[in-house]
């Protein structure tokens, strides 16, 4: 089994600047998984080599494979726009959802 992380940087690829509100952007990303989402600063380098400090958030996606993620990380990237989205693939050998009773 595969969890999927993504780093998302709150900036628009061409202003550099916040153009989507963040809770705009959770709620557009949770739209799509089931998820837990932390705040965290990025440093990105663009392809023209402009670098950037940014605001970004580090997800977490569970119950969703590969394939299907990848397809969404594209949809993201547009209506996000962004330049990219950095997704990590790690190989668990199970995720369990415990309850309290």
């Amino acid at each position: 089994m595969n969890i999927y992380t993504l780093d998302i940087g709150l900036f628009d690829k061409d202003t550099l600047k916040q153009e989507i509100p963040k809770d705009d952007v959770i709620d557009i990303i949770s739209d799509y998984f089931d998820c837990s989402i932390q705040e965290q600063i990025g440093v990105y380098t663009h392809k023209d080599g402009i670098k950037i400090v940014e605001p970004s958030l580090h997800v977490t996606v569970y119950n969703t494979r590969g394939t299907q993620l990848y397809w969404i990380v594209r949809e993201l990237c547009k209506k996000l726009n962004q330049e990219s989205i950095a997704v990590n693939e790690i190989n668990v050998e199970e995720t369990r959802f415990i309850g309290g009773e």
